[in-house]
């Protein structure tokens, strides 16, 4: 299986700490804005 995460992802320490709530509904966000992969710790 090949997983296509497009050619422009973001990377971000902002979302340390913050409620998984929140994380979900601004990964949902950025996903739509077209970031084919998003990456936090």
């Amino acid at each position: 299986m090949s997983l296509d995460l497009g050619r422009v992802g973001l990377w971000t320490f902002a979302f340390d700490g913050q409620p998984a709530g929140l994380v979900r509904e601004s990964a949902a966000e950025i996903e739509k804005l077209g970031f084919g992969a998003l990456c936090f710790w």
